[in-house]
């Protein structure tokens, strides 16, 4: 999985009049993390008996091995 966060915040990317980033970029990066840190959090609470009934998707998020 290529990490958005860090093509958000990389020096290929748009750039505002003043050779700054995007405004909107680096805040779409922060939300990112923020996010993923929520999920991550949730995920502590969820029983594992439970775990099975969680999207393939969001285990391989959380770092499960298909």
């Amino acid at each position: 999985m290529s990490d958005i966060v860090e093509r958000l915040r990389g020096v290929a990317h748009t750039y505002d009049e003043h050779g700054m980033h995007s405004e909107i970029e680096l805040e779409a990066a922060a939300e990112i993390e923020r996010l993923r840190a929520a999920m991550h959090d949730l995920a502590g609470h969820v029983w594992r008996g439970d775990w099975d009934k969680l999207k393939p998707e969001t285990r391989e998020l959380l770092g499960e091995k298909a």
